[in-house]
């Protein structure tokens, strides 16, 4: 299947056939040789064309296990693979590794191959929980599983040994059923997610509480109301991403977000709105560093930007502190029953998020 990705670039996902086995060898012995992530090194992989295609085949003939490939241009650029249980009571779960070629990482390629995978074990019905195990410190992984909704179920301490140097491992897991993890906009799904917040697609069934939300006396003051019929035209627009504020366990609604630019050829972001519902417990301030995470190391933005009314002090403290910094007021640029506000410019840059980011 051809999928397209956020740079314009075309690769094809396929589960790996035995013909694959030769430029399959090659694609291990060099992802071998560029990364310290997997758990083998340069030079431990010394299997012969026949013997992979002996593997492969083994992976099409089990039908709860999984290996996918990603090809561009004819080359392997990426691959992943599941196998699950062995035995009756393990053959409900899993465990999977995914890699991608240094020179192809960041342009999506390994969370397109997690989304085959979780589309596929849902499709399957047999699969209800997938594992993983990452090493600690490999910290844009970590961070790419989470988007996903796995979280960490345990620490494996000194698990790895490179060059001498121990590592400690994460154990990371999902039950299938709990996670409707799609790249589609139109079913609600999740955009990103850390320990505490995550971000999913605003649907049409939730207009109904964003409305209610905005137009409560508590916020409409500090924004410019839409109607209905804007928020839902938003929700289609490619340039615009709406969505619903929650918990990490989705079992708590705490506002929404409306960010504007996505297709900006500058890379600059608009965070157009964001409103919080449950005040005072912290939110406002998840939901910010969330959404620079997300600008910043997801959709690898430049800037991200945003106007706030003048008079909204409490709104620009926390902005402030997380790194936004004032570029100007447009003054008297709003007019609200009948009267003039003006809106401070503010914004944080992508080498100023990365230097807040490192300073904790």
């Amino acid at each position: 299947m051809e999928h397209k990705l956020e740079s314009g670039t075309t690769i094809t996902i396929q589960k790996g056939k035995p013909e694959d086995a030769e430029v399959y060898v090659v694609y291990l012995e060099k992802i071998s040789e560029e990364s310290d992530f997997l758990t083998f090194g340069a030079g431990e992989l010394t299997v012969t064309a026949e013997e992979q295609r002996e593997i492969i085949q083994r992976f099409l003939d089990a039908s709860i296990d999984l290996c996918l490939l990603a090809k561009m241009e004819g080359e392997i650029v990426g691959n992943l693979t599941f196998r699950s249980g062995r035995r009756l009571r393990t053959a409900h779960t899993g465990e999977f590794g995914v890699s991608v070629r240094r020179k192809y990482q960041g342009l999506g390629i390994g969370g397109r191959l997690i989304s085959c995978l979780l589309d596929w074990a849902r499709e399957t019905g047999r699969i209800r929980k997938i594992n993983l195990r990452v090493r600690a410190d490999h910290n844009s992984a970590i961070r790419l599983y989470r988007k996903f909704g796995f979280k960490e179920e345990g620490r494996l301490k000194r698990e790895f040994c490179i060059n001498g140097i121990f590592f400690d491992a994460l154990t990371m897991g999902m039950n299938v059923e709990e996670n409707g993890v799609i790249m589609d906009k139109k079913n609600g799904v999740l955009i990103y997610q850390s320990e505490e917040i995550r971000m999913r697609y605003t649907t049409r069934k939730d207009l109904d509480v964003v409305l209610s939300t905005e137009q409560s006396e508590e916020n409409s003051r500090f924004i410019v109301p839409w109607s209905m019929e804007q928020h839902a035209s938003a929700l289609e627009d490619e340039n615009m991403m709406h969505a619903v504020l929650e918990s990490s366990d989705g079992t708590e609604r705490v506002g929404y977000v409306i960010v504007s630019g996505l297709q900006n050829p500058n890379d600059s972001i608009e965070l157009t709105r964001i409103v919080i519902t449950e005040k005072g417990r912290g939110w406002g301030r998840k939901a910010l560093q969330l959404i620079k995470e997300w600008a910043f190391e997801e959709r690898k933005a430049q800037r991200l930007w945003l106007d706030v009314k003048e008079y909204n002090t409490r709104a620009r403290h926390i902005y402030e502190a997380e790194g936004f910094i004032v570029e100007g007021i447009l003054r008297n640029c709003l007019k609200t029953d009948g009267k003039y506000e003006s809106l401070v410019l503010m914004s944080v840059l992508a080498h100023e998020y990365a230097a807040w980011r490192k300073k904790g």
